[in-house]
């Protein structure tokens, strides 16, 4: 699917009247760099400014002006930016415009296989809603907490998962986020994360280093 098909219109229809709008606003928000400053206004010239002002500040905090502009300079780098961008538009909380900016800046600062991975997820991402991304840390946290949880006590936790929970834990698992397993009564459960699934809340900036 076109990734620019579910895209909203953002601010002004007009480019040109948008791009100097939009230039104005960059102005406005602290210690942005002329490198950021000029790639969304030449790459997105119409999009509102408020909605990914955290994501930029984000930016600014994390990579150094020299970093940005010479990655910007690769096109599949500039289309990561972009992404970021359009998904941190979309976002609700600023807590989830930082995790859209900790995959942009760790596919910006790493070498080219891991930048590939930070795509990856970014695309997981715009996929799963808060509600799953809670769900999979919740998760990850319990077995980190119980390491050497018997069977019985991880199928107590099953038991205890709440039914409108299920179908959020079965769409992580279809990302390979968390393990589904057969049950010998029939049927599938979904407990367990899967390294994948511990890389992906680590790229997000979700776990400790």
């Amino acid at each position: 699917m076109d990734k620019d098909h579910d895209r909203p219109t953002l601010g002004e229809s007009k480019g040109n009247q948008a791009a100097r709008i939009g230039a104005s606003a960059l102005g406005a928000i602290p210690v942005l760099g002329p490198i950021i400053q000029a790639t969304v206004t030449e790459t997105i010239p119409n999009v509102r400014l408020e909605r990914i002002e955290a994501y930029l500040q984000h930016l600014e905090r994390r990579l150094d002006e020299a970093t940005l502009g010479e990655q910007l300079k690769d096109e599949r780098q500039l289309d990561l930016f972009e992404e970021g961008m359009w998904q941190s538009a979309r976002a609700v909380s600023d807590e989830r415009k930082e995790r859209v900016a900790n995959l942009v800046v760790n596919g910006l600062s790493a070498p080219e296989l891991d930048a590939a991975r930070s795509r990856h997820w970014l695309r997981v991402l715009n996929q799963l809603g808060d509600e799953e991304i809670a769900i999979l840390l919740d998760e990850f946290q319990w077995q980190t907490s119980y390491p050497e949880a018997t069977d019985e006590e991880q199928g107590q936790r099953v038991k205890e998962t709440p039914n409108e929970a299920l179908p959020s834990r079965f769409l992580l698992s279809a990302f390979g986020l968390m393990k589904q397993h057969a049950t010998w009564g029939g049927g599938n459960v979904v407990q367990g994360v899967t390294p994948a699934g511990e890389d992906f809340l680590r790229a997000m900036g979700l776990l400790g280093d």
